[in-house]
């Protein structure tokens, strides 16, 4: 052992443990949501069960290694789920209500469409399940279209926002029509 600075995306130590025929790694943020030493080879979690979690039998316990706030989630889960592994009131998000937090949720919001995170997903708000791109079948063809409304939001993830608006005179003069231009051809939508 010895003292560092963390990094929570190295592995400092080197440890590791065979996962079937699989090398998994612990990083420094996982040893310590883990309880052991990141800058300790010797000491390095056990995880049995092989779900990519640390074993813990003591879940639930103030003071738990895998547990510091003894209120029931492992600490590495509240870690990827953005919640406070030492504060009990602290618990992970869980938007859409489906049992999986958003830090771990490909879709937070459960409107269908993946997390827009880096370069993958396409969901630009996640946390709002009527903002979303417009879907389309496994060809790409629009199916169905998700209007922009005036709001001064990009409620279609186009990158345009209120486009069809009439910035100047408002909804009521928006194409002439007193409707919503859709986002894609000159279709109306009646938003009123």
């Amino acid at each position: 052992g010895g003292d560092a600075s963390i990094d929570t995306l190295t592995n400092t130590d080197g440890d590791f443990v065979l996962e079937g025929t699989s090398i998994r790694e612990w990083s420094d943020q996982e040893e310590i949501a883990c309880g052991t030493n990141p800058f300790d080879e010797d000491d390095k979690p056990v995880d049995d069960d092989e779900d990519g979690l640390c074993d813990s039998d003591c879940l639930g316990t103030v003071g738990c290694a895998q547990d510091n706030d003894g209120d029931n989630v492992h600490n590495w889960d509240e870690v990827r789920c953005g919640s406070d592994p030492d504060s009990a009131e602290s618990l992970p998000g869980d938007f859409d209500g489906d049992g999986t937090c958003d830090g771990k949720d490909s879709d937070a919001d459960g409107d269908g469409f993946l997390n827009n995170l880096g370069s993958s997903g396409d969901d630009c708000n996640d946390l709002d399940p009527t903002i979303h791109p417009h879907a389309t079948d496994e060809n790409g063809v629009v199916e169905s279209f998700n209007y922009d409304v005036s709001n001064g939001i990009d409620d279609d993830c186009d990158g345009t926002v209120d486009e069809g608006f009439d910035k100047v005179e408002g909804l009521e003069h928006c194409g002439g029509c007193g409707q919503a231009a859709g986002s894609i051809g000159a279709t109306c939508k009646d938003v009123t």
